[in-house]
């Protein structure tokens, strides 16, 4: 990864540089060239080529220091180089000068002059030690103390020696003089060029090389290093130096034959050069202020670490609409004018003034591009020894349209290699892993070094890639479900149609059946104008025409259906929803293709998840995903060409051997470890799942990792099969004892996606959370939301619903292991889904043993009322009836009582239950016999009939009764009417549930008289009943109770006709007793006379008559002789009736005018006289004439009699017309005018008396009439 000279590349570059620092003037040199380009490979060269004379100087980066901006923290990374550059002891003037190491023997002669000079002035200052001193002579008595005190300074030399170390003594006090001791200073003021001046004075390089200072994007460094470069060149020189002296051997030695040195020559010195490695975008950069970011800052930190271009942590992150080569810095287009933008051919002349800044520019070509990058890294990797195919060329080239970054390159290549042989190149690497995944990893890992680093944690930019993928995936599914569900619905809808038809089939026939007892009519219906036979009232098609809406009406029978009344004995007959055309082969087919979608889905990489969404939804599919979470367009690239998949976690580091397959890495890593559920995740290795339970924790059971649709599929399997697993796996049980203690919104989703699969056991498990129990399992099977089902976009809650008869299959699984339904809890949605639904659960259709009871009490518990019997079990139809938990139809009572036969109430009887439950809804049953089957009796049996009456007499409402014995067959009719209370007496007679017995009518007589119920018994339709005995009509009665059953019904509510024609049938002993009958204004009295069942005497005339002349008017008509029997005595207060009488005989009515005198007593009565005297033109007696003139008001009937009475002398008739009243009692005034009627009566006056003076005939009066003058 190290700059390499290649000969090829770089030779001449390195001539090039060797010719321009032979330059006098050639000072500043500038190499320049992109990242890259091989600068550092030829600076490499020139400095081997100049090892002796060369100082090389690179900075890496900036020290933090807010206070400095960033050209002087620049200069500040100079000072130090150059600083700590020289060896230990070299530069001695500077004030950062370093100390040499300390040396051994350099301290011993340090510690024993110190020790010298300690002892040496303390004796001449007198201070001896006298210890040892004995006054006999100077050596010996002063000799031990010197040595001693030698010994001890230099013990205490030694000591402060050691503390001291290298630091420096910067101050020294005693005896009011201080000495302090403290470490050599480190602050560097890059101002101070003295100290570099020093460097160069004592080092003397000839050439200088600066690198990497282009990165910082600080033009004004290059300022400062051409003033130091001018002033280190122009400085005085000392003559004799090190530097000089080296450097005369050196022209000495480079002299050559025969070439002469002047001393001049000799001693003048060489200047130093300064090299500089820049990138060519730095030109654009020279001479302009830059725009400078808050030293310390992010900001700025990233800047100087990516400034020239090269990739750092995440520069590739931190642009990722950057285009281009990552290499090229970017140009600063920040210059303008007043006048607007500027003119860039005048800005780049005076950058071009600027660029004089370098002597000569040695420009280097590019020998890494885009289009030659991949085989470079082709070149890299067979360096290593490995096949040019190694890595597809698709991805080579990929990566090389990214960087053209050699060294780059290289280390993509060099941690491949590494990478590879400890990840794949190994017996146990990461299945499926392959040259190309790991080398896409390896790239993406130099781009974004932090993100990579952030895999182990699940927090890198892939890792929330991962994320959406799972959320993409796991929406797709959804839908697609959803779909799945509609089909379901309608595959259930179709099973629906076909037993709604079969059973309203079976109605319709029973129906039809009881309504043509009564005929020979043909079991067919009529619907829309189509006709169907019996055959086919079970079939789908007659029910879904009925249910359109356009349709002409159904027939049925003899009667016509409306809309309402079908729905009404047919619920949901009408509905064109509930009988819409479906084709099972196609729904089918359909659900195939959405489960195969469901599988690729699920299988899907990043990749595959792309095109799967393009094309739905271009704009929001998983590419869009993509280029907003990933920082890089590489980075893109690699996972949309599908170098990157979702398994790069597991490639990304050493696989570990007991798993068996990547997927199951995966899982293990993502969801295991966190603890977190992916129904989506797909296994693809052998017994992958057992391999993951090999490794899982022990409480792995307990966590939401554990819900995946394999794994508990592989668990309750093991269950079943009772095999062997881990100690540390509980098996299902714990799993759905999980559920039941957390039933989560994931554990739910988990349900439905393993509840919805056809290869799942989930009549197992459903049984074990049944028996753990889980308390809300028949909640969330029965809950139903069709309105979420039918529109999937809808927020659906999200809890998602499994089809009806996923549901009812799974209950009645539950249900057979289930505890008492107190042990969970049955919600009201969950009792309505059990009373709608038991049809369709085989744990209530087919025989369950000895789990029939508990079954029976969750029916009980939800209240469910059978509304078929016909679809339960025997066992479970028995508990059903017993509980009298069904709906009273006839099919239903037919199986409760296990017979054929309709469900009479004498039927019913023969079992106890049933006739119980029938007693106490005999309304509903009343109304089901007369919706069901309207042509049957519901009671045959008159003794049953005398046993209801007297049983239900106080609990049974009249209205009832009556409806009941409506529908009591003729052969139920009571013989005997006191076998049963008197108050339902009436009850029978009305519905005729008595024998018509004389007998029987004698004794309602007797107790309860001639009442409306006996007439309406007494009479069938337009004649009078049969009595029973027709034989013998008095079955059994004396000839007294015979009379008195005559009278009897002689005084009922009958018609005449009626009463007459009863008794006549009961041939009493007559003549019957007129005196015990009720007359009235009716023909009663003829007709007995017709019937000769009373005498024709002036006493049963007179017993009739005195209710009225109504009541004889039709025998006087009809038998002549009865007038006989009319007197002014009997008739005379019903005179008026009987001359009003237009049936009167004329004979009878002559004979009345004629008696008048006897017969009108009354003014009314002459009156009456009068009338029927006019009408029917009978002369009324003359003596009576001057009672019908006073009695009349009618003066015309007065004025007739008078015409009809020739024999009137004049003046009897004169004081007649005077009576009458006016005008004609001015006739008896003289001298009067007046006009007044004409008649015969006038003709005859006028001819036959004197006394009128004048006629005149007035033609303005009326013509009848006549003016006269008395």
């Amino acid at each position: 990864m190290g700059s390499t000279f290649d000969k090829g590349e770089h030779r001449l570059y390195v001539d090039l540089l060797e010719r321009a620092v032979t330059g006098p003037k050639n000072l500043n040199i500038a190499l320049t060239g992109r990242y890259g380009t091989g600068k550092s490979s030829v600076l490499d060269q020139f400095v081997v080529n100049h090892q002796d004379d060369t100082v090389r100087i690179s900075i890496n980066t900036l020290g933090p220091d807010p206070s400095q901006d960033r050209t002087n923290r620049i200069q500040k990374e100079l000072v130090k180089q150059l600083v700590y550059l020289p060896k230990r002891g070299t530069i001695r003037t500077s004030r950062f000068a370093r100390p040499p190491l300390p040396q051994l023997w350099k301290d011993v002669v340090l510690v024993v002059i110190a020790a010298l000079l300690v002892t040496g002035t303390l004796w001449l200052f007198g201070v001896r030690p006298t210890l040892w001193s004995d006054g006999t002579s100077w050596l010996t008595g002063h000799l031990w103390g010197l040595l001693a005190m030698f010994v001890l300074s230099i013990i205490a030399a030694a000591l402060a020696r050691w503390m001291i170390g290298d630091r420096a003594i910067v101050e020294v006090s005693a005896a009011g003089a201080a000495v302090a001791l403290g470490k050599k200073s480190d602050s560097y003021f890059d101002e101070y060029l003295d100290e570099i001046v020093t460097f160069f004075e004592v080092k003397s390089p000839r050439y200088v090389v600066f690198e990497d200072l282009d990165r910082f994007e600080d033009p004004q460094i290059f300022d400062s290093l051409r003033e130091l470069n001018t002033l280190i060149n122009t400085r005085p020189r000392s003559l004799i130096t090190r530097a000089r002296i080296k450097l005369i051997r050196r022209r000495l030695k480079s002299r050559t034959k025969g070439e002469r040195l002047t001393l001049k020559a000799l001693m003048a010195p060489e200047p130093i050069r300064f090299i500089y490695a820049i990138k060519d975008s730095l030109f654009e950069k020279l001479g302009t202020t830059p725009k400078r970011l808050p030293a310390g800052t992010e900001q700025a930190d990233t800047a100087e670490r990516a400034s020239d271009g090269k990739p750092s942590l995440e520069n590739d992150a931190a642009t990722p609409k950057q285009g281009g080569d990552n290499t090229a810095g970017s140009r600063d287009t920040s210059h303008t004018t007043n006048s607007g933008a500027e003119d860039l051919a005048r800005v780049e002349v005076e950058r071009a003034n600027r660029t004089k800044f370098f002597e000569i520019v040695i420009p280097m070509v590019p020998f890494i591009t885009h289009v030659n990058a991949r085989d470079h890294l082709v070149s890299a990797l067979e360096e290593h020894g490995l096949p040019r195919d190694t890595v597809s060329r698709g991805l080579l080239d990929l990566l090389g349209s990214h960087t053209t970054d050699m060294r780059l390159l290289l280390n993509i290549c060099n941690e491949f290699v590494v990478f590879a042989y400890r990840l794949l190149w190994t017996p146990t690497p990461a299945p499926g892993m392959t040259e190309d995944h790991l080398f896409a990893l390896v790239a993406y890992k130099n781009f974004h070094l932090t993100d990579f680093e952030r895999i182990p944690q699940q927090t890198s930019t892939l890792d929330v890639l991962v994320m959406k993928h799972r959320e993409s995936v796991d929406t797709m599914v959804k839908d697609l479900l959803s779909q799945r569900q509609n089909l379901d619905a309608d595959n259930s809808l179709s099973r629906k149609q076909a037993s709604l038809a079969r059973s309203w089939g079976d109605r319709l026939h029973a129906f039809l059946k009881a309504d043509a007892r009564q005929s020979t009519y043909v079991l067919a219906a009529v619907v829309n104008g189509v006709h169907y036979n019996a055959d086919e009232f079970r079939g789908v098609s007659m029910w879904r025409a009925a249910a359109d809406p356009d349709g002409a009406g159904v027939s049925v029978g003899r009667a016509g259906f409306t809309k309402e009344q079908l729905e009404a004995i047919f619920p949901h007959s009408t509905d064109p929803q509930t009988w819409r055309d479906i084709h099972v082969e196609e729904l089918e087919a359909e659900r195939r293709q959405i489960d195969r979608k469901v599988e690729v889905i699920r299988a899907a990489d990043f990749k595959d998840l792309i095109d799967l969404t393009s094309s739905e939804s271009p704009s929001h599919g998983f590419d869009q995903i993509i280029e907003e979470v990933l920082q890089s367009d590489l980075a893109r690239q690699l996972v949309r060409r599908g170098y990157i998949t979702k398994l790069f976690a597991v490639y990304a580091a050493k696989f570990y051997h007991g798993f068996s397959g990547a997927d199951v890495a995966d899982y293990y890593n993502r969801h295991v470890i966190p603890g977190t559920m992916d129904l989506n995740h797909v296994f693809t290795t052998q017994n992958a799942i057992t391999h993951l339970l090999e490794q899982v924790p022990e409480h792995f059971t307990s966590t939401p990792s554990v819900l995946h649709v394999d794994i508990v599929t592989h668990l309750v399997r093991e269950d079943v099969h009772e095999t062997e697993t881990p100690d540390r796996v509980s098996g299902a049980s714990e799993v759905a004892a999980y559920i039941a203690s957390n039933p989560s919104e994931d554990a739910k989703q988990f349900l439905y996606r393993f509840f919805l699969s056809d290869s799942t056991p989930r009549s197992d498990f459903v049984g074990l959370l049944a028996e753990v129990p889980w308390a809300g399992l028949f909640d969330y099977l029965a809950t139903s939301d069709e309105a979420t089902m039918r529109n999937p976009a809808a927020e659906v809650a999200a809890q998602q619903i499994l089809g009806l008869d996923t549901r009812r299959w799974l209950l009645s699984h539950a249900l057979l292991v289930a505890h008492a339904p107190k042990r969970y809890a049955l919600n009201d949605e969950t009792r309505a889904f059990l009373k709608e639904s038991y049809p369709g659960i085989e744990a209530f259709t087919q025989d369950q043993g000895d789990a029939t009871d508990v079954v029976f009490s969750f029916a009980r518990d939800a209240g469910i009322v059978a509304f078929d019997l016909g679809v339960l079990s025997v066992p479970m139809r028995e508990l059903f009836v017993d509980a009298q938990m069904y709906e009273l139809t006839v099919s239903n009572l037919n199986l409760a009582l296990g017979t054929g036969d309709d469900p009479t109430l004498d039927n019913v009887e023969t079992s106890a239950a049933v006739r119980s439950y029938v007693h106490e809804h005999i309304s509903e049953y009343l109304d089901v016999m007369a919706r069901e089957a309207p042509g049957s009796w519901v009671l045959e049996s008159s003794d049953l009939l005398a046993a209801l009456l007297e049983e239900h007499l106080t609990d049974w409402m009249p209205e009832q009764f009556a409806r009941l014995l409506e529908r009591v067959s003729s052969e139920a009719a009571l013989p005997d009417i006191t076998s049963v209370d008197m108050q339902t007496w009436p009850w029978l007679l009305s519905a005729r549930a008595v024998t018509p017995t004389p007998a029987n009518v004698a004794t309602y007589c007797a107790k309860r008289g001639a009442d409306d119920a006996l007439a309406a018994f007494l009479v069938d339709g337009e004649s009078t009943i049969a009595w029973a005995t027709p034989d013998d009509p008095k079955d059994g009665l004396t000839a007294d109770e015979t009379t008195d059953l005559a009278i009897s019904i002689l005084n009922a509510q009958l018609t005449t006709s009626h009463m007459v024609q009863l008794v006549s049938t009961l041939r009493p002993h007559t003549p019957l007793p007129v005196e015990r009958m009720e007359g009235g204004e009716d023909d009663l009295y003829s007709m007995l006379l017709t019937a000769g069942l009373i005498e024709d005497t002036a006493q049963s005339f007179a017993h009739f008559l005195a209710t009225g002349w109504a009541s004889v008017s039709e025998a006087v008509r009809a038998h002549p002789g009865v007038a006989k029997f009319i007197s002014p005595t009997l008739v005379s207060a019903h005179l008026v009736d009987m001359l009003a009488d237009e049936n009167l005989p004329r004979n009878v009515g002559e004979s009345v005018v004629a008696g008048m005198a006897e017969y009108a007593q009354s003014n009314e009565a002459i009156r009456a006289v009068g009338r029927y005297a006019f009408t029917n033109k009978i002369p009324v007696p003359s003596d009576q004439l001057g009672r019908l003139a006073a009695a009349l008001d009618f003066t015309d009937h007065a004025l007739y009699q008078f015409d009809l009475n020739d024999s009137l002398p004049p003046d009897e008739l004169v004081s007649l017309l005077i009576s009458v009243g006016e005008p004609f009692s001015n006739l008896g005034t003289p001298d009067t005018e007046f006009a007044m009627p004409a008649g015969q009566w006038a003709r005859k006056l006028m001819i036959a008396s004197g006394r009128l003076d004048v006629y005149v005939w007035s033609a303005e009066l009326d013509k009848s009439s006549s003016r006269f003058c008395l």
